[in-house]
């Protein structure tokens, strides 16, 4: 999904041609011209050599592609095109991408710290520990319900229970102080905090946390009034780079359907428990060390309460529940694509299962939503399914993924006249036997209703206006 490298590289040492040029002209015109001479001869053998360099990248790209793309958006490099025309910044794609959010949302940067940022600004996520970019994040609307998400002073949010306290631990994740949540002497000293939960909702219930001292952790949900527990982690933290599966069931309060502690790298872990409570009450989220040694503790660094059955990304709070609106992303067609034939590329990653058809990708006729292309995970078999519809209401046919696909890749196919092929991941799909009509509109995540999964990340696109064979789109989609 990247630029061809020895286009990239041609680019880079022409701009350094270029402040050469500038520096010989510099010299003749102080004077210095048997220098100047000297610059702009050794400047035309190079520029000689480099022509022919580009003219074999551009050749190759050519046999390999068929023909160059008319838009590339290179998410993870940040390397975005339109033709042979390179665009330098997210920013700069404005008049190619209209991104929309209608509040801020979280995001990890490019130094690894986390940041909020405004309304309608696009959110390329960075993994805190690797520094490495995830690509384009976009998101289903949630809710934060914990108060003080990162805060757990004992006071009239956060209480105390058998004598636990949280303190500055002088450490932080991301830029996010942590907070040292000690044992009073009991493997069930904590801090809560009471929440109202709705009967036969999921919920998920998270946190960041490091082993401290006790090298134990302790993450649970009771009921307020009789004290039993949905679901608890009381474990010691896993090896670093594993996750420790804790299984599902059901508890006297309803069921659970996740308990689970990963390592994320860099001595950090995330806590989790998902559950499902069959009555409307108040419950009590608790974290601590598993620790019957007073002053032993485990440190905190966020918490968050959705309704849902995956996570989503960090939403902040302080006296009150925030929520994060959903994203969507759409990309006016007029500038770059060619309505008769084409080939499409598309590198995704989904987070969370569907459920229900979670849309990734579509194409339509805006006049009339047909969806007339788009690519999707079913809920009902978990696969990677394209569509490829005439017109509203026509029929369609369908390329169908199976077997490691349903949490994204590289996927690609082609349109026009005749069967066209599909290829995911490096392997050959069926053929599409459609060709749509009137094609102005294409977006991500545009219609929240049909994003059912918490999580997808773009990490690229590009459009060829022409067919490609079976043999190129399994290079194009090769991981």
């Amino acid at each position: 999904m990247t630029l061809p490298t020895e286009l990239e590289s041609s680019v880079t040492q022409l701009r350094a041609k270029h402040a050469a040029l500038v520096t010989a002209v510099n010299n003749y015109l102080s004077g210095t011209v048997a220098q100047s001479k000297q610059d702009l001869l050794g400047m035309a053998y190079d520029l000689h050599d480099r022509i022919a360099v580009e003219e074999r990248a551009l050749l190759g790209q050519i046999a390999r592609k068929g023909r160059m793309p008319s838009l590339v958006l290179d998410f993870v490099n940040q390397k975005y095109g339109i033709g042979p025309r390179r665009i330098e910044s997210l920013s700069a794609l404005q008049n190619i991408l209209t991104f929309t959010r209608s509040t801020g949302g979280g995001r990890f940067n490019e130094q690894g710290d986390y940041e909020w940022v405004g309304s309608d600004v696009p959110r390329l996520d960075y993994d805190p520990v690797t520094k490495v970019c995830r690509g384009l994040l976009i998101e289903v609307q949630r809710v934060n319900h914990l108060l003080q998400s990162q805060t757990f002073n004992v006071g009239s949010i956060w209480q105390a229970v058998g004598s636990g306290a949280a303190t500055p631990a002088g450490r932080s994740f991301a830029g996010i102080p942590g907070f040292k949540v000690a044992s009073g002497g009991y493997s069930w000293s904590a801090v809560r905090q009471p929440v109202s939960v709705n009967a036969g909702q999921p919920y998920i219930y998270r946190a960041l946390c490091s082993p401290g001292t006790s090298g134990k952790v302790f993450f649970t949900v009771r009921d307020m009034s009789t004290t039993s527990a949905v679901a608890s982690i009381t474990a010691n933290f896993p090896p670093e780079g594993e996750t420790l599966e804790l299984g599902t069931g059901s508890g006297p309060l309803g069921e659970y359907f996740r308990r689970k502690v990963i390592s994320i790298g860099g001595g950090y872990y995330i806590a989790e428990i998902g559950f499902t409570p069959t009555t409307n009450q108040e419950m009590r989220f608790e974290i601590g060390a598993n620790d019957e040694t007073a002053g032993k503790d485990c440190i905190f660094y966020y918490t968050q309460l959705e309704m849902g059955t995956y996570a989503t990304s960090y939403i902040p709070t302080t006296t009150a529940a925030v929520t994060r609106a959903s994203d969507t992303v759409d990309v006016p067609m007029q500038l770059w694509f060619n309505g008769r034939k084409g080939t499409i590329l598309v590198d995704f990653q989904i987070v969370g299962t569907a459920t229900s058809y979670a849309r990734v990708f579509e194409v339509n006729k805006n006049s009339e939503s047909n969806n007339a292309i788009r690519i999707q995970r079913n809920n009902d078999t978990d696969h990677l399914v394209i569509i490829s519809r005439e017109q509203k209401g026509a029929g369609y046919s369908s390329a169908v993924f199976t077997d490691g696909y349903k949490n994204g890749g590289k996927v690609a196919l082609s349109f026009g006249e005749g069967p066209t092929p599909t290829a995911m991941n490096g392997v050959a799909g069926t053929s599409l036997n459609f060709l749509p009509y009137g094609l102005d509109s294409m977006s991500f995540g545009r219609a929240p209703q049909n994003l059912h999964y918490s999580s997808l990340y773009i990490r690229g696109f590009e459009f060829i206006p022409d067919i490609s064979t079976y043999d190129q789109l399994r290079e194009l989609t090769q991981p």
